[in-house]
């Protein structure tokens, strides 16, 4: 009974600690592989991508079968172009997801509190990107950054650079649910990693420890000081 003990507890720590790593880089993408509600979709061949607009007034949502627990999503007034999904060509070596603008969400859910979330990014254009809290909304829900002063958090990242430069926004998650917003002006996602081996807040060594109690019948996370509602909100 002892060894069931023990192996059980291997696979749930084996399970905790794993990461999923999804180099976009590598990654081709067929229409297929796209699901869009409130929204339309279109395949601009000449260009290697393809283009995902809001319905105007509308929440649009993308999902890609290849990034499982994945959500992208863009609300506006007026139609706009949400999302470019780049996928391999001739003339296009790498795949890409680019956020079109500031305030596109990406949602990811089943998250292990204390998993690290990491994107490699890097600007769309001339406006350096910046995950920052602003009028334009809050970036980080449900997570902290890690270094809460780099390049892309602190201060905005360099402007359009080459496809070779890709910069770390490191996350812990304090929630099942992670909800990540570039706010100023948009930004292309080559590679995300979840779960790089941290074994949940209260486990781990290397993370500052959260701690959890009710209060008023409602679950507080206080972390750093900072207290969190379960969905990983600010009060």
């Amino acid at each position: 009974m002892k060894k069931i003990f023990l192996f059980a507890a291997a696979v749930v720590a084996a399970m905790t600690i794993k990461a999923e790593v999804y180099d976009l880089n590598t990654m081709t993408f067929a229409q297929s592989d796209l699901t869009v509600t409130n929204g339309t979709i279109t395949d601009n061949a000449s260009k290697s991508y393809f283009e995902v607009k809001n319905t105007a007034g509308e929440t649009v949502e993308l999902t890609i079968n290849k990034l499982p627990n994945m959500k992208f999503s863009y609300k506006n007034s007026a139609e706009k172009t949400a999302f470019k999904v780049y996928y391999i060509t001739e003339s296009n070596a790498n795949g890409k997801i680019q956020m079109d603008g500031n305030q596109r969400d990406i949602t990811i859910s089943n998250v292990n509190v204390g998993d690290k979330i990491t994107l490699w990014v890097n600007s769309k254009g001339d406006t350096g990107a910046q995950f920052a809290d602003n009028d334009k909304g809050t970036a980080f829900t449900g997570a902290v950054a890690l270094n809460p002063s780099a390049a892309g958090i602190g201060s905005a990242l360099p402007g359009k650079a080459s496809e070779t430069e890709a910069y770390p926004i490191e996350l812990q998650a304090i929630a099942s649910t992670v909800i990540i917003r570039e706010t100023v002006g948009g930004y292309i996602l080559q590679k995300i990693q979840v779960g790089a081996g941290t074994q949940g807040i209260e486990n781990s060594n290397a993370a500052v420890k959260a701690e959890k109690f009710f209060r008023n019948g409602q679950l507080v996370i206080r972390k750093n000081g900072v207290e969190y509602n379960a969905i990983g909100t600010q009060f």
